[in-house]
């Protein structure tokens, strides 16, 4: 299980790049990023916590990483759409933002709690 220190950075740098991806997405529109910061709030600790539950080792590795961030994306993308009537802009917002996230997140992440944290 993930120290909490360390899933409280993994929120906060998840919520901090999907915002800066919607701020320019959502042309500054200030409730997609409260929606933004609500929504991850809520999937960005339950993904981690499922992930730290049943994490394989080796190559499934991925395909449960792929699973949980196909289920964010979903979940974000139809509370997007549902809250600003879009669909394919809320598609395109969950899509950006996740991905930029992830691949980010997965780069950052690992030197902040190996260097700043321990």
């Amino acid at each position: 299980m993930p120290e909490p220190r360390t899933l409280v950075l993994a929120f906060l740098l998840t919520a901090a790049i999907e915002a800066a991806v919607l701020f320019f997405l959502a042309r500054q529109n200030g409730k997609a990023l409260i929606a933004s910061l609500v929504l991850n709030a809520m999937t960005n600790p339950a993904a981690n916590l499922l992930f730290a539950r049943i994490a394989p080792s080796g190559v499934w590795i991925w395909l449960v990483v792929l699973a949980i961030e196909t289920m964010v994306f979903a979940i974000e993308a139809a509370a997007y759409a549902l809250l600003f009537r879009d669909p394919p802009a809320a598609v395109r917002w969950s899509l950006l933002s996740n991905a930029a996230s992830f691949v980010l997140g997965s780069a950052i992440l690992p030197l902040l709690t190996g260097c700043i944290l321990r």
